[in-house]
C-alpha cells in the first residue's frame, strides 16, 4: 500500500514541485523499479506491496524514498543486500537504481543521474537490470 503526497517539494537549491500528474508517473516508474529488482525475491516484494512511502526526497540529481514496513516477517535470507537497476528517462537521461534491505525489511530506494539533473518531468522511461531484462 502507498501513501501518495500529490506535492513533492524539492529539497536545496534546485528546489521545484513535482505536480500530481508527473508524481503519479513517477510512483508507477518507482513500483516498476522493484518489481523488477525482486522478481526473484517474492519475500521481499510482498514487504514492498505491504510497506508505505514514509518520505520521498529529491536531490537535483535524483531521489531517495523511504519506505514503512508494514509487514512483521523479515527476509533473513537478505539481512544487509543491495539490489541494483538501471533506466533511461525521457529518452535519454541514463539513470540508476539502487534498493537497499536492511535487517531483513527494504529501507529505502535511491535514484540517481550519471551527468544530469534528475527531470522535473518524467514523460517515457525504461528499466532494466544489468542481465538486460527489460520493462516499460
Amino acid at each position: 500500500m502507498w501513501i501518495a503526497n500529490p506535492f513533492l517539494v524539492l529539497a536545496g537549491d534546485w528546489g521545484y514541485t513535482i505536480m500530481e500528474k508527473h508524481y503519479d508517473l513517477f510512483k508507477k516508474m518507482e513500483g516498476d523499479v522493484i518489481q523488477l529488482m525482486l522478481c526473484d525475491y517474492l519475500n521481499l516484494y510482498d514487504q514492498y506491496n505491504e510497506s508505505e512511502t514514509l518520505e520521498t526526497k529529491f536531490t537535483g540529481v535524483g531521489f531517495y524514498s523511504r519506505f514503512h514496513n508494514l509487514s512483521s516477517t523479515s527476509d533473513s535470507k537478505h539481512d544487509m543486500q543491495t539490489f541494483h537497476a538501471n533506466g533511461i528517462l525521457n529518452d535519454n537521461i541514463l539513470v540508476g537504481f539502487v534498493l537497499f534491505v536492511k535487517n531483513g525489511f527494504l529501507d529505502f530506494l535511491e535514484g540517481f543521474t550519471y551527468d544530469e539533473r534528475w527531470p522535473e518531468n518524467i514523460q517515457s522511461y525504461k528499466v532494466f537490470l544489468k542481465d538486460g531484462g527489460e520493462k516499460r
